[in-house]
């Protein structure tokens, strides 16, 4: 029976690690677009459209130790942060891409680089407005508004 255990663990590690994997690639996708976005002088604004290849309607920014019920309070339905992400690291901030109440993609963002100001906003012409720091070059500070 012991060796029963082991191999359904072997198997589980290795029909999960391809998938992880895949995401974690989606992931600093999205992070390098908005880092190469950030450092060209010309960008004020990010159009929020162009970081997800998935469609969605709803982009949700939320800072490091938020909780799960923080996340359920911001986007409006339970999604197991803890499970699919690092969330609990002061690291990163988590910008998730929800379509009808659902996580399409996601993506951790280094909070070194540069800071978000968390909120959920409808996909209806979103930006991430950059707020550029007079103290330096490379931190900066983004925040979710809508366009018309």
């Amino acid at each position: 029976m012991q060796t029963y255990k082991k191999i359904l663990v072997v198997v589980l590690i290795a029909l999960i690690t391809p998938v992880l994997y895949e995401r974690s690639k989606e992931n600093k996708k999205i992070s390098l677009k908005i880092e190469r976005m950030i450092s060209d002088q010309n960008f004020t604004s990010i159009d929020a459209s162009k970081l997800s290849t998935k469609t969605w309607d709803k982009l949700c920014v939320l800072g490091p130790y938020a909780s799960a019920y923080g996340f359920e309070r911001e986007a409006g339905f339970n999604w197991n942060v803890e499970l699919y992400t690092s969330w609990d690291s002061e690291d990163f901030t988590l910008l998730t891409f929800i379509k009808d109440n659902s996580v399409v993609e996601f993506a951790e963002y280094p909070i070194l680089k540069n800071s978000f100001i968390n909120g959920c906003k409808a996909n209806n012409k979103l930006f991430l407005n950059i707020k550029r720091s007079k103290n330096g070059p490379t931190f900066h500070e983004m925040e979710l508004v809508n366009k018309d």
